[in-house]
């Protein structure tokens, strides 16, 4: 929200753009609710696939183990302040979840060694895949960059944008 609104977005022959404040927090708030649904689905999947790789969980032990897992994503999202560097962020945060995720798996669900691997892999494509769902449903709410709104002439860059992106580019 705050890398958002206030250090802003640097696009090519607009200069910085910085999100509306409402629209943004209503998109942060439907982003925090959606992802908080999105871990008790997973616990839920995650219970239900135990039987499968003959692992034994409860959906306590289950929720404990999806909400451990997400954390270092989550607090990698703080990195959000500065928007450049949050893709670098989210992928060290997803690489943190995954390693939280294959250390804990064994001790809260009981899967045995053998059954581990695929179990693991089989939540992980399920997380991803509601993941890609809570994308889909928060970006409607998402604030977008309006370039007609930073030029007269309908969304062509004006010359004097012109100029400061070919200085950019020297």
């Amino acid at each position: 929200f705050i890398g958002l609104t206030v250090v802003g977005i640097s696009l090519p022959f607009v200069g910085n753009w910085r999100a509306p404040f409402f629209s943004t927090l209503t998109s942060q708030i439907v982003n925090y609710i959606v992802t908080l649904g999105m871990v008790y689905v997973a616990a839920v999947v995650i219970e239900q696939l135990a039987p499968k790789f003959e692992a034994k969980v409860d959906r306590l032990g289950a929720f404990k183990l999806v909400a451990y897992s997400v954390t270092p994503a989550w607090v990698a999202g703080i990195c959000g302040v500065f928007p450049w560097l949050m893709m670098l962020a989210g992928l060290v945060g997803l690489g943190c979840s995954i390693y939280v995720f294959m250390l804990g798996v064994q001790p809260m669900t009981g899967v045995p060694e053998s059954r581990k691997m695929g179990y693991v892999v089989v939540s992980a494509l399920v997380i991803i895949a509601l993941g890609i769902i809570v994308g889909f449903v928060t970006q409607k709410f998402a604030p977008r960059p309006d370039v007609s709104a930073f030029s007269a002439d309908g969304g062509l860059p004006s010359d004097e944008q012109m100029k400061r992106f070919e200085e950019s580019m020297k």
